[in-house]
């Protein structure tokens, strides 16, 4: 199945999967500071309600009754009356605070088809809101019957005292939850960054769009390439040699008319995996009846040696020196991979690779091997890579990927490209086996 342009939900699902410690993580730690908030940083607010009814009384011959069309009338007048200044004063006074502090902790209810007014204060302290609520109530019915309101005069009368204040909020299972819900969003908006707008390549359409280069092979992310440091031969057998038989085709199939025998395997920096890939490519090709010959050009850090168990000296130093035979130099392993090592130590590696007795030791090796595989350093860890380049056939670039910075590649294969060196394609690395696609099968022997 090809892979998609587009970021799907499956997509997103194996992100969260991939990172899911990252995930829980940030959920525990937002929700932990949700916790410490609730409960150490918000206040606790309690709420005392103080209940008056608005009754305008009457004589009847049936004596005492109340009007109650006109008592609905000035129930809105005597809700708004509560926060006046008049009555919020003189409960102030009452309860020696000011008539501001009083006037934000006071709300009141009221409906236009009921007689009832309903008093409430909110505050921290549940024993003071009901007696803020009192005060109110008591200053309301005091204003109520003053002269200045002799329309309401004996109107008002409380029914209901205000008691202990109510808890109200905050609402602590309320708050965990929303923190941990927010917890939740924010992993998945960190992992969405990480992993989808990231400066590292994350899936291939990232590599061709890119560097504009044909991915000639693709290897998973699976045990045999978690450890560069492991210098072990993959075992010889038709699974493990599927993405190298690949690689193989599509080095053979990339130029028909001048095939390319001289193969340099680079990489941006360092734990690319070029020295692995380049090992077990060199033992599929024997496998595949090809006389091959590896040269190990990465002085400054040369493990080929290591893959195929000889010893490291007598190696190339040495051959360019003059101390040993050429004979000398191809060491023959059990693999049927004859290995040129590096040899030993040396302060400037550019004499060696400058020098005209590689140049034609390559060209001599080319006549007599199948194909002949060039280990050299990362390109922008040093400069040997571009040079090297300009002995060789054709590169193949190792891209790791989720590990190596996009600028840093375009900027590595267009240093090589400015030595003019013959980029085969990219061959990608530590590549996470569940975006596989129609790559996995991809060979141009077979035209796909």
């Amino acid at each position: 199945m090809e892979e998609k342009d587009g970021i799907t939900l499956g997509d997103l699902v194996n992100a969260v999967w991939k990172n899911v410690i990252l995930v829980g993580i940030i959920t525990l730690v937002t929700t932990i500071i949700g916790i410490a908030f609730t409960f150490g940083v918000v206040k606790e607010k309690y709420t005392s309600t103080s209940t008056v009814v608005v009754a305008i009384n009457v004589n009847t011959s049936y004596g005492d009754n109340y009007d109650y069309v006109n008592s609905l009338r000035i129930v809105s007048t005597v809700g708004e009356l509560v926060k006046q200044d008049i009555v919020l004063d003189k409960a102030a006074d009452a309860c020696d605070v000011s008539t501001g502090t009083l006037r934000g902790m006071v709300s009141v209810s009221y409906s236009e088809k009921s007689l009832l007014v309903n008093i409430s204060v909110t505050s921290t302290d549940n024993t003071k809101t009901k007696e803020y609520a009192n005060a109110i109530t008591d200053a309301l019915i005091e204003v109520s019957n003053s002269e200045n309101y002799k329309f309401i005069n004996g109107a008002i009368s409380q029914t209901t005292p205000a008691k202990d204040g109510a808890y109200t909020s905050p609402n602590k299972k309320l708050y965990i939850i929303v923190s941990f819900m927010l917890g939740g969003i924010l992993s998945c908006v960190v992992v969405f960054v990480k992993e989808f707008m990231s400066s590292k390549f994350k899936t291939k359409k990232d590599v061709e769009n890119l560097l504009d280069e044909e991915i000639i092979s693709v290897f998973d992310d699976n045990k045999e390439f978690k450890n560069n440091n492991s210098y072990s031969l993959v075992e010889a057998n038709i699974s493990n040699y599927e993405a190298y038989n690949r690689l193989l085709n599509n080095i053979k199939y990339s130029n028909l008319e001048n095939p390319y025998k001289v193969v340099m395997i680079t990489s941006t920096v360092s734990d690319e995996l070029k020295s692995t890939t380049l090992a077990n490519l060199a033992t599929c090709m024997v496998n595949n009846g090809k006389r091959v010959a590896i040269i190990d050009l990465d002085t400054r850090k040369p493990v080929i040696h290591k893959f195929f168990k000889v010893s490291k000296e007598a190696g190339l130093v040495e051959y360019i020196e003059g101390s040993i035979s050429k004979e000398e130099l191809i060491k023959k392993t059990d693999s049927g991979v004859d290995v040129i090592t590096a040899g030993k130590k040396i302060i400037n590696p550019a004499v060696i690779i400058d020098s005209k007795a590689l140049s034609t030791l390559i060209k001599e090796l080319k006549e007599e091997y199948d194909y002949v595989l060039v280990d050299t350093p990362p390109v922008l860890i040093c400069s040997e890579a571009q040079t090297i380049s300009k002995l060789c056939d054709g590169v193949i670039y190792n891209v790791a990927m989720n590990q190596t910075k996009k600028n840093d590649v375009k900027e590595a294969i267009k240093t090589l490209k400015f030595a003019n060196a013959k980029v085969i394609g990219v061959n990608l690395t530590k590549y996470p086996s569940n975006y596989k696609s129609d790559y996995y099968y991809y060979s141009k022997e077979n035209g796909k």
